[in-house]
This record gives C-alpha cells, structure tokens and sequence, in this order.
C-alpha cells in the first residue's frame, strides 16, 4: 500500500499545474471569490505566482480586477464547486497575460482542483497564423486594387515583436531595392526622418552587393548594429545616432523569397537587450509572401497555404479538446490530417527511454495499403539509431529526401529500405529541456522533398500533439492518483476523528478498533474520563485556547498543529496518540470544530525517550555523559543559583588496570565509583562521568564549605570499596562560583588543577598498591613464577655482586630479577600453564609480555629505568631477540645479567615437559650459547659462581 506523501510527490512533480480551492459565496449563497489551498511547482511556474504567497489567500487578493474579466472565473469555477461539475477551458487570462487549457472539477461541495497546463506558445503561434492568414487573405482581395504593404509590416512587426519594421521589395531585374512600409511608432520614425535627412518609406534604393552578400547565406540574418548591415548606405555616425536615439540593438533581415529568388525582405530593428523571435512564423509569413507576390502562381499558392494553415487550425483545435476516453482517436485522425501537410503515407510518434536505452513505437497512422510497423518498432536500442538520437538532442530536424542516396552501411537505412520508405522526416519532441523523443512522416508511395514550410507546420503539428500526450497522461496520472488516495482513506490505519468545540468526539474512522480496541460506535459512545486521562483533556482544552486566540490574529485559514496524547484502551493499557489536527470551519470561515489523523506513536514515543536517555547518559555507568554536563552547567549558570560548586574527580591507576588485567576490570572500577557517587549525593545533584576516567558533580546553591563535606563523606565511602583486590581511590578537586562576574570555565580550570594535584600526591602510592596486586596475581595465576622471580632476582644479585657494581645497582637488579616477567600478568592462563610446548601462535602471544611489563612498570615514575630494562630483557647478543632486535652491548648491562639468570633457571628447573638439568650440563649449555644468545664474558661470571657452589641447580 503506498503512503499519502507518495502521491502527493507524483502531484508535487507532475508537470501539470494544479491547485486546490475553496469558493467563497456571498450572502446569497452566490460564488464571489475563491481561496488557493494548495498548488504544485508545476503550477507557480506555469503561473509564475509562488505557493507561499498565494496559499490561504482569494483571488480577489492576489488578481486585483479578476472579477471584471471578460470571462467570468469566479462563475465559472463557482458552477463547478457548488454543482459538483466537470469543466474543460481553454481561456486568456488577463491578469497573468497567458493562456491556459485546463479542467475544473470538485472532489467535495464547497472546493474544486484545477489541473491546467500553458498553451501560449501554442495560442500565439495561432493567433499568429491565423493573423497571417488574414494579411494574406487581405491581399488576395486587394489584388485589382491597391495593395496595403503598410498591414504587411504591422503584422510582421507585430509577429516579431520588434521595436520597428521595414518591408522592402526588389524590382522585377533585382536592381533596385524599395521601402515599401514602416511600422513602429510613428513619432520615433519621424524623429528618424529628420536624423538622416531623407524620407524613408518609399524609398528606393540601389542595388547593394555587400548587403546582398551578407543575407544570402540563410533566411534570416542577424547584426549586433545596424551599421554592420547599412555599411556605407548610412554613414556611421548616422546609424550610431539613430541606434542610441531608437533605443534598438539587435537587427535581423528576413528574406522574401520565391524558390530561393530573393523578391524582397523584412528588416526588424529589435529593442535594446530584447532577441528576435517567433522565426518560424516570420519565416513563413516571408516565404508565403514571397510565393504570391509571383502574381501568376498567386492563386494557387495561397490555397495551398489556406488549405495547410486550417488543417493546421483544426488539428491544434482538435487536440486541445481531446479527453482521456478520446486521445487515442483524436490522435490517430489528427495523424492522418497531419499527412496531408507532409504528403506522408504514415505518420509515427517514438519515445525514448534513456534508462533502459531503447525506443518505442507508440502511436501510428498507416495510410490505406500501408503495412503497419508499430508491433515490430518496440525496444530498438538507441545504439542503432545514434546518429538520429544526436541530432534529436541537438533539437535538429532530421530530413532524408532519398532514403536510396543514404551511405551503404547505416544500419537506419537498411531498416528504411524493409519498410519501403522512400522519404522521411523526424522531428524532435521536447518536454520544457528534455527530450522525450520524436515524430516521423513516411512518404512510401513516392518520393518527397520537404519545404521549410512543411517542416515548420509539421514542427508545430508534433509540439501540438506532444502538449496534449503530456496533459492527458498527467490528468490520467491525477485520477489515478485520487483514487488511490480515496481507496487509502478508507483504509488507512491511522484514526481519523472530528470533534465539536467542547471537546466531544462526533466522528472516528474504523481504524479506532486497531489502535485502542474499540469499535467505532463504541468510543463515540464512551465518556471523556474513560478515553483519555485527565492532564491529557487539560492539554487539549489549553490547545483549542491557544488555538483560538491564534485565530484573532492569523489568516492562516488551513494551519495544522501536532500533539501527542495519552488514551486508554479498551484493555485498560495506556496508548500515546499523536494528533494533527486543524479547524473545521463553516461557509463563513469560522471554526466550528476539529479535525485529524491520530496514530499510534507509543512504540516510538518509548524509542524516543530511548534515544534522549542514551544521547545523555553513558551507556557504562549509567550517569549523565559530558554532553549533558555542558549544558546543564549552562542552564545553571544564572545568579539565582550561586553559590554553585563543582566537583571533579579522576580515578587514580585506571591506565595501569587496564593494561595490567584488562579493560573489563576497569570498568567495573569505573562503575564503583559511579554507583558510591550516587549513595553519597542527594538524588537532585547532577553526576556526569565526562572523560575516560574522571567526573564531575554539579552542586547549585552549595558552597565550598558543603562541598569539601561532600568529598569526604565520598573518600570515606570509597575506602570500603574494593574491586578483585585493588583499593578504589579517586582525587578530587572543588571550585565555587560566588559572583556572576566569574566565568564557569575559569571554575572548571580551578576544580580541575586542584583535582591534578591532589592526583601527582595520591597517584603514585595507588600504582604501588597495583603493582603488588599484579605480582600477587601472576603468582596465583602459576605458582612456580613466585619461585621462578625469587630464583632469578638472587642470581641476577650475585652476578651483580660478582662484576663488583654497586649497592644501589645490585638492589636494582634485586628487583628486576622479582619484576622482568610482570607483563605475564595479562598473558591467559592457558599459554601461561601450557604443560607441553607452545605453538608459533601461543609463541607470539607469550612474547608480548616484555611490551606489556614495561607498559605497566613505566606509568610509575621510581620504576621508568627498571621499565627499560624488562621491555629489553629478551634481547640477544646476536640481536635475534625482541622487540628491539638489539645486538651486544646495545643492550642493557641489567637486561643481560636477568637474560642469563633467567634461562639458568628455566633450564635446571623442572617443566612438565622436561627434565631439569644438572649443574655441568646447565653450565655447557649456557657456555654454547655465548656470542649468540648471551654475553660471552656474563656467563663466564655466571660459570664462575655455580662451579664455586654460589648458585646451585635445583636437579637433583
């Protein structure tokens, strides 16, 4: 089921105008105005009125004077709206200078929609035929009589819409070139008259070769200046003067001629700024007048003009009356008019389809013993007819006279020749820019060459015939679309409800039942108590009030306004509704009542409020997040709230935890504190977690004094919490805003350094205390590391003691030995108690351990060298160990020693997977591996003391 905003997007982009109104009556119940409610795009540009402006507004209003056109609108679209009518038109509007084509119609008593599309360009062009048919008519009387050129040159001036125009004849010999007439206005060609000295009309001319010369390449030739056409027949500073004086710029020659004889012209001085137009119609005017100037095919020539410009006539006449029932008809007889014109034994219209890149065949007239093509002209693919495709987007006439002489190897001509076409011209049809695709005349019986006034009649005849495709889709499209939009009324699933002034509900659709379980009849029936709770008739009682005081003011007759409303169901379940409403009104404007759709919102309503809780709260610890710190502290900053303190704490080792037993340790630290925060404020104090580890309570109409109270009652409550094993510590610091000349920022940077040093005091004994839990952690982790730390940190001492390095060296090394292994803390227990040998991927794992211990140890300042030396514990003297890949010396003296004591260890202690070693063949292994692994010159130390009996293997 498609939804209302779908159909209303095919309105809104349709290219047909429309609008929606409302009659206005008189006292007498007679129409005297109506109101716009609603038009489309298409509308304001066909009108050039835009909707805002218009909406809610008469015509009256909007088109001073309507009401004393010639044609009665407001009677005529009052019949409509008040008689349920269907009305076709086809007006000038005076007010807007256009004229329309359109059809009225009511979909309710009171309102009528117009669906109207602009046929000025048709109507002028055949005002302007039928203008020409008349002059021409005209002339054919004064024949034996005297001949008024001077209506010649008003008519084409009128045609052209130029400022001035001059018809000029040539003499029989083509020697002397004469004005015949000049039309304008008068004055201003006098006022010319007087600039050059001469008189104008009447006057003849000697023959001009340059002028000739520059005419002679087309029908119609424009200048940017007269002197570029008058050359040196009028000197320049004459031709400058008479342009400035005229006000004209562009100037344009149209040629009469006969045959390509040329007989005379139309020269036409065009306003400043202003391009010549209506070519075609001037064109044909020329060349028609051409051809009866020749007074010997005179006759002959003007019925066939005659005969072509009523058949034109009656075809546009035709198609402006055409309906949806009657298009197809009207077309095909109109085709077949059409014929006669380009002497064609079928006529065809083709429509693109640039996304599927075809061509189809959708309309055709055959002449009698002509074969109809129009079922095997479907999905041609636009590849093969390019070159036409080209040239139709380039708004050019095709025209083949001889479909033989075409090149051998087009595929159009091929495809020509099956169908016997002998002579052919398509001409291109465009919607406004777009080219939607073309119409095409056969000639198959015989050969036919095209004449400029064929092609502009036929050119016509396809814009014609397009105009009317396109409105009577369009209207299709709107019906189609009405009753679409009737059908989804009656069966939308959203409420829709009419309520009186007091609040009682005296219309609701059926969907009621879906939403709250009652028949219609049923919740017409119920008591306003039992459909909705008692703050939600308050609401809608401070509604309408507001509401109507709105209406004392606003013209906005059609203003709408949502609001969501709680209502109980028929199973006594609360449902959130929400309303968009509007005034029902009577024939005076009044609002009588309430009018809307109520649909059920709660799922998203508790979404909604889903969605705001999250947006400002943090999703771990469940207290306000940064964002709504910000602006509550900006909410509160007012001087009714001073004093106003502000608390701020970091939770001290939350790095440390983190990278020493994971993330998920620290954030049940982070929730500790979160949840002894809100025991210990009031349950109105504002608690936001606004960084990584630190937060923030806000205390408005508090001061420091109860401030610092808070933040002990806070410490002592946090030293009973504890989280596997680690003390909960946090620093805090406070600040108070006393005056409103201080700025909260400058409080906030006042709380937070206090909170910063108070963190460089109580930091370092919290990262202690972790590093004892770490070691404590490991040793329950795997029992033989607390041997294995002891073990190593008492040999790395005696080989300290051995290379007579000093008291604080050795106790470095003391330590070292206890600590190198740290990192094994976040290794899993798995690969940590793995019984057998590890895998390559286990392997990789494990080695992380020396990254991980000098990660940990380095966030305590006493312990940075110690740091550097367990990350290089693993170096190798040949420099194949890791991370660094360190050679020799490079690496640490301390990182060598605790290398060589802790591969002694490993290799004289018992693994599950082997046995320990005895003294000799531990000492012969190490020995093997100096220069490689270890420092050559260590492990002779090393060798020195177990043979001394200073260290002893544990194999037995």
């Amino acid at each position: 089921m498609r939804d209302q905003p779908f159909y209303k997007k095919i309105i809104d982009q349709s290219i047909v105008g429309y609008a929606y109104h409302k009659i206005v009556t008189d006292q007498e119940g007679l129409p005297c105005d109506y109101v716009y409610i609603e038009v489309n795009q298409a509308f304001e540009e066909i009108t050039g009125m835009k909707g805002e402006s218009i909406r809610g507004k008469s015509v009256t209003k909007v088109l001073p004077g309507i009401e004393k056109n010639e044609f009665d609108w407001i009677g005529f679209f009052g019949d409509v709206a008040l008689n349920g009518k269907q009305k076709n038109f086809t007006q000038y509007s005076e007010p807007l200078k256009r004229w329309y084509n359109g059809n009225a119609f009511s979909p309710e008593p009171g309102y009528f929609v117009v669906t109207v599309i602009d046929v000025t360009k048709e109507q002028k062009q055949i005002q302007g035929l039928k203008k020409i048919s008349e002059t021409l008519e005209s002339f054919l009387y004064d024949l034996e009589g005297e001949i008024s050129y001077q209506q010649f040159a008003d008519t084409v001036l009128e045609l052209s819409e130029a400022k001035y125009a001059a018809f000029n004849l040539y003499n029989e010999d083509g020697k002397k070139l004469k004005t015949m007439a000049i039309a304008g206005d008068r004055g201003n060609i006098r006022e010319a008259v007087e600039i050059i000295w001469m008189q104008l009309e009447g006057k003849e001319w000697n023959y001009e070769p340059l002028r000739v010369e520059k005419i002679n390449n087309g029908t119609i030739s424009r200048f940017s200046t007269l002197h570029e056409l008058s050359g040196e027949v009028i000197p320049k500073k004459v031709s400058d003067l008479l342009t400035k004086t005229l006000g004209i710029g562009e100037t344009v020659v149209v040629k009469i001629h006969k045959e390509n004889i040329m007989l005379g012209d139309f020269t036409f001085l065009m306003p400043k700024g202003k391009d010549f137009r209506n070519d075609a119609l001037v064109e044909m005017y020329g060349r028609q007048l051409g051809l009866m100037i020749d007074r010997g095919r005179m006759e002959e020539a003007m019925k066939v003009i005659h005969d072509d410009q009523e058949t034109l006539l009656e075809i546009s006449t035709q198609l402006m009356r055409a309906t949806s029932e009657t298009l197809d008809a009207i077309i095909e007889e109109t085709m077949e008019k059409a014929a006669t014109i380009a002497v064609a034994d079928r006529v065809y219209v083709f429509e693109y389809d640039f996304e599927k890149k075809v061509c189809n065949n959708t309309y055709e007239w055959c002449g009698e013993g002509i074969i109809p093509q129009i079922h095997e002209f479907q999905g041609i693919p636009l590849e093969e007819a390019q070159a036409w495709l080209n040239d139709h987007q380039e708004k050019k006439t095709v025209v083949i006279d001889d479909v033989q002489s075409m090149t051998e190897g087009d595929p159009i001509k091929s495809i020509l020749k099956a169908g016997g076409i002998k002579s052919l011209i398509s001409i291109p049809l465009f919607l406004g820019e777009s080219l939607y695709g073309f119409i095409g005349f056969d000639a198959v019986k015989t050969h036919h060459r095209y004449t400029t006034k064929e092609k502009t009649l036929l050119n016509q005849y396809g814009n014609s015939l397009l105009s009317t495709i396109s409105r009577i889709h369009s209207r299709r499209a709107l019906r189609n679309s009405e009753k679409r939009n009737r059908f989804i009324v009656e069966n939308i699933s959203d409420m829709i409800w009419m309520m009186d002034l007091d609040l009682n509900i005296t219309y609701c659709s059926d969907s009621v039942e879906k939403i709250l379980g009652y028949s219609a009849e049923e919740f017409l029936g119920l008591e306003t108590a039992v459909r909705y709770p008692e703050e939600a008739l308050n609401t809608m009682k401070g509604l309408l009030e507001e509401e109507l005081e709105i209406e004392k003011k606003s013209q906005d007759l059609n203003r709408s306004r949502e609001v969501i409303i709680p209502h109980y169901t028929a199973s006594g379940e609360t449902k959130w509704l929400a309303f968009h409403l509007s005034f029902t009104r009577d024939a005076k404007g009044n609002p009588e009542g309430l009018i809307g759709v109520a649909r059920d919102v709660t799922g998203s309503k508790e979404q909604k409020e889903k969605i705001e809780y999250l947006s400002f709260h943090d999703h771990l610890t469940g207290l306000f997040n940064r964002r709504y710190f910000e602006t509550e502290l900006k909410r509160l900053d007012t001087e009714r709230n001073l004093p106003i303190t502000l608390i701020m704490g970091d939770l001290n080792g939350l790095k440390l935890v983190n990278d020493s037993f994971g993330h998920g340790v620290g954030d049940e630290l982070l929730v500790k504190v979160a949840e002894t925060l809100k025991k210990s404020c009031r349950p109105d104090e504002i608690i936001a977690r606004i960084g990584g580890d630190e937060y923030a309570i806000v205390l408005p109409g508090i001061d420091g004094v109860e401030g610092e109270k808070l933040i002990d009652r806070i410490k002592r409550a946090l030293k009973k919490e504890n989280v596997r094993g680690i003390n909960v510590s946090v620093s805090f610091g406070y600040a108070t805003k006393s005056s409103m000349t201080e700025g909260m920022a400058s409080v906030f940077k006042k709380a937070e350094d206090q909170m910063y040093t108070h963190k460089l005091l109580e930091g370092s004994s919290v990262r202690g205390q972790v590093i004892d839990q770490i070691i404590l952690t490991i040793n329950q982790k795997s029992p033989r590391e607390e041997v294995h730390f002891h073990r190593v940190s008492e040999i790395c001492v005696i080989m300290g003691e051995a290379l007579g390095m000093k008291e604080y060296e050795v106790n470095e090394l003391r330590v070292l030995g206890l600590f190198h292994d740290i990192g094994k803390v976040a290794i899993a227990d798995e690969i940590l108690n793995k019984p057998g040998a590890l895998t390559e991927k286990e392997f990789i794992e494990m080695r992380r351990h020396a990254e991980i211990g000098y990660r940990i140890l380095s966030t305590v300042n006493d312990l940075s060298d110690l740091a550097e030396f367990v990350l290089d514990h693993h170096e190798r003297w040949d420099g194949k160990g890791y991370p660094k890949g360190l050679t020799g010396k490079e690496i640490p003296i301390q990182s060598r020693i605790c290398s060589i004591a802790e591969a002694y260890d490993a290799i004289t202690s018992h693994r599950p997977y082997r046995s320990a070693m005895r003294e000799a063949d531990a000492s012969r292994e190490m020995e093997n591996s100096g220069g490689t692994q270890f420092d050559p010159e260590l492990v002779e130390v090393l060798i020195r003391k177990v043979k001394s009996g200073e260290i002893k293997s544990k194999a037995p």
